[in-house]
């Protein structure tokens, strides 16, 4: 799965195959299979303080995603609302 995560990410940002669409998914891909040690003591989990899911929930929970994906859209679409 890491690597159709992976694939997903060339294809957006090389090929530039829909990358609206396929960075999102291939990020979420890699994050959703992160290979987890046991032994390293590594922290799993959205209530795990210090955790990669842990640090996603600090953006949903602080309100960082909506603003970010406006801008991402005024940007995109800046020469159609300027007209």
């Amino acid at each position: 799965m890491l690597l159709i995560g992976l694939f997903f990410i060339y294809l957006a940002i090389a090929k530039e195959f829909e990358p609206m669409l396929l960075i999102p998914i291939g990020f979420g891909i890699l994050i959703g299979n992160i290979p987890f040690n046991m032994d390293a003591g590594l922290k799993v989990g959205i209530y795990e303080e210090g955790s990669v899911l842990n640090i996603l929930y600090q953006g949903v929970t602080s309100g960082w995603y909506p603003p970010l994906i406006s801008a991402g859209y005024f940007r995109r679409y800046s020469s159609s609302i300027a007209t």
